[in-house]
């Protein structure tokens, strides 16, 4: 999969930030008037943190107002997600989440209509899923990996929280390989 570029990155960030502006303009009122917040609901560190501060500081010089970039992680981003749907609908709050958004109310429980409450506004990057095992575990191929995980019961895999794409995907392995993986979640990726 070919990445973008990163100045193609950086305008797709632009015209996310113009969005907000544009209805501003309908309203008659300047945009925005105070900081903007972005909301990342994992903990710090991560791709996600990364792209999410790179994306502020460019809307902050495009904008000309401070963007905080404030990582809000627990529950497997559901803490953020909502702290984001709760916000004024006035734009001056952001969310950059990944697709935790989508798996995550139906593992935990949420207080907020993620459908109602949400704007999707822009897809801004693609994150492949690499399995890794450690040289030192012997298993040089998928077929090595389910076998050993058949003889010794309690393998682990690490994730970035419960709810993630990596635990899904985890969960999904081991059905479809007949075995049991004990998932170990982190509080993000970094």
């Amino acid at each position: 999969m070919k990445l973008p570029h990163r100045r193609q990155f950086l305008h797709l960030a632009e015209v996310a930030a113009a969005l907000p502006a544009v209805s501003g303009i309908a309203r008659a009122q300047a945009y925005p008037t105070r900081p903007v917040r972005i909301i990342v609901p994992l903990a710090p560190g991560g791709g996600l943190d990364f792209n999410s501060r790179l994306i502020g500081e460019f809307v902050s010089r495009s904008l000309g107002q401070q963007v905080i970039v404030e990582n809000t992680p627990g529950a497997g981003g559901m803490i953020g997600i909502e702290a984001a749907a709760k916000s004024a609908p006035d734009g001056h709050t952001i969310l950059i989440t990944t697709d935790v958004i989508t798996s995550g109310p139906h593992i935990t429980a949420t207080n907020t209509d993620f459908v109602k409450d949400l704007v999707p506004v822009i897809h801004l990057t693609g994150t492949p899923l690499v399995l890794a095992v450690h040289p030192s575990l012997g298993a040089s191929s998928i077929a090595e990996l389910v076998a050993l995980a058949k003889q010794c019961s309690g393998l682990s895999y690490a994730t970035s929280g419960a709810g993630t794409q990596q635990h899904f995907i985890g969960e999904w392995f081991a059905k479809l390989a007949a075995i049991k993986l004990e998932q170990v979640p982190y509080r993000g990726a970094g």
